[in-house]
């Protein structure tokens, strides 16, 4: 007893010192991702002045641990073209007028390239998301992703209005938040990624191409089913006076019909037959007033044949 003791205090000791050990680097690893993960604004401007990490940027957008991003084209779902700002054509012939804003109306699509032009180092990859000022309004970004290490080029933000207003932003205003990740380590089989901003205007307006003008193709549904709809009533129109048509034409011509059919074969029709049974009534009619017509003169001469003694 006195040799096992001994044993099992010491492994019970090495089993803490484990236990303490493992919290302790658990703790450390911990706060060395946590310090590793996110850059801060202050290493954000160095990796700026370093490496152009981001080039036609604003030092103001480069808040806390995040670089604002902003709009800089508009491309229009479905045809590709670019909004442009500035003067148009009126639709209605009257001179032109000035767009000053974009706008984004309920259900529609905008895809947005930022003004920024990115260049990602070997050791950093980033991700962008949606504002909540625009997200309170209703607008949602789509391609909320991931930039990869050695990106050079711009970003584009695919948008989606679920509100029930229009929503409108201005040139360089703030569209997107974007957040820089430092790798632990550089990839060992790198792939990079550099596109200029005429290339990837073209991919962009290619690719809103295939995006439809609203979510869901919400608009061409309802114009489908509204058509459909138009459709089916004028085939139920044109049914039902096509019917009556039939209906009044047949009641005006089914007495000729039927006098023609009794005439040629003696059949009795529906109609010849309820003039048969009109006539029969008729002249059992007259029969009865004639009947009562003589029991009055009969009446008459027996009261003017009586007695007058026995008629008081």
């Amino acid at each position: 007893m006195n040799i096992v003791q001994p044993t099992c205090t010491c492994r019970a000791k090495r089993r803490q010192v484990q236990v303490v050990g493992w919290l302790y680097n658990k703790e450390k690893l911990k706060k060395e991702l946590i310090n590793r993960v996110v850059l801060a604004d202050s290493e954000i401007e160095a990796l700026v002045h370093k490496s152009q990490l981001l080039e036609k940027h604003d030092p103001q957008n480069i808040q806390n641990c995040c670089y604002i991003l902003r709009v800089g084209k508009v491309f229009q779902s479905q045809t590709g073209d670019e909004e442009v700002i500035g003067l148009t054509s009126n639709s209605q012939g009257k001179g032109k007028t000035r767009k000053v804003v974009y706008e984004i109306g309920p259900s529609e699509t905008k895809i947005v390239k930022t003004l920024e032009y990115i260049k990602m180092p070997d050791n950093i990859c980033a991700t962008y998301s949606p504002l909540y000022r625009l997200s309170s309004k209703g607008v949602m970004l789509l391609n909320a992703s991931i930039v990869e290490p050695g990106y050079e080029g711009p970003l584009s933000c695919f948008l989606v209005n679920f509100s029930s207003e229009r929503v409108t932003f201005f040139p360089e205003d703030d569209i997107a938040k974007m957040i820089f990740h430092k790798l632990d380590n550089t990839p060992v089989n790198l792939k990079r990624k550099i596109i200029s901003e005429t290339n990837y205007e073209r991919d962009l307006a290619m690719a809103a191409k295939k995006y439809h003008q609203t979510f869901l193709d919400v608009t061409s549904i309802s114009e489908k089913a509204a058509e459909n709809a138009e459709k089916k009533l004028k085939t139920f129109a044109l049914s039902t006076s096509v019917t009556l048509i039939l209906i009044v034409a047949f009641a005006t011509a089914e007495p000729l019909l039927s006098k023609w059919l009794y005439e040629r074969t003696g059949i009795y029709t529906l109609t010849q037959r309820i003039e048969d049974t009109k006539l029969l009534k008729d002249l059992q009619n007259a029969e009865l007033l004639a009947k009562i017509e003589e029991l009055k003169l009969e009446v008459q001469k027996l009261k003017s044949t009586q007695v007058p003694g026995k008629s008081k």
